[in-house]
């Protein structure tokens, strides 16, 4: 059983002035983008069909935790990459230690067409430095001939008969507000005694887990490793 996320933002970085000229259908700009994010972002015929039409290429490289990501970007005062996509949390701590750049959004001729909803969030309240790129919650998703148990949702991963076949992301966000959310309150709780008594919650879902990493936690389940 896996647990996948997100609220997940693409980033530009230090070194990416001008990052996105010339990526209209109009012309072949060619040169080099430096993308970071997780492993199975992006099948590779999605980043071959960009470089056809832009003649852009893509040099992908790959992080497993968001922590990760951080302290590679701060080891290298964020210029060896050009954009980055990540979870929002970490993307604030980017911001705030001058790893990024603002964005010019007269190169970005779609901007206007995002959903309200999701700018102005507490990661880039002034909309300077993130482009939203998708969002949703924690989902279950498991093997009906694994499991017994008549999964509804995140209370039932509680259920004794999981034990050491949970697999979960690395985030502490995320598991933090399934405990909540089996509580009855808000993933968005700045109550610490709520939050406190939402680790002891998660304390007793221990027994159940036998993976925690950030990705491809589906090829996991795909082999049995995880129900």
């Amino acid at each position: 059983m896996t647990l996948k996320k997100a609220l997940i933002l693409v980033l530009a970085l230090l070194m990416c002035a001008g990052l996105f000229t010339g990526c209209s259908k109009e012309k072949k700009t060619g040169g080099t983008l430096n993308l970071y994010t997780w492993e199975g972002m992006f099948p590779q015929e999605v980043l071959d069909a960009f470089t056809e039409e832009t003649g852009i290429t893509i040099n992908y490289n790959n992080f497993d935790f968001d922590e990760t990501m951080l302290a590679k970007l701060e080891a290298a005062k964020g210029g060896d990459y050009d954009l980055v996509i990540a979870d929002d949390y970490i993307i604030k701590t980017t911001i705030e230690e001058g790893l990024a750049q603002k964005l010019d959004k007269t190169k970005l001729k779609n901007y206007a067409n995002i959903n309200p909803l999701y700018q102005g969030q507490f990661y880039d309240i002034n909309n300077e430095y993130t482009v939203p790129y998708g969002a949703g919650v924690q989902t279950i998703v498991y093997d009906p001939s694994l499991v017994d148990v008549d999964i509804r949702g995140y209370a039932d991963l509680f259920d004794p008969s999981l034990k050491n076949s949970v697999g979960t992301i690395a985030n502490y966000r995320v598991i933090n507000g399934i405990a909540l959310k089996v509580m009855g309150e808000s993933y968005n709780t700045e109550d610490t005694s709520v939050i406190k008594a939402a680790g002891a919650k998660m304390l007793e879902l221990a027994p159940n887990i036998r993976l925690i990493k950030d990705d491809l936690l589906q090829d996991d389940l795909i082999s049995g490793e995880i129900s």
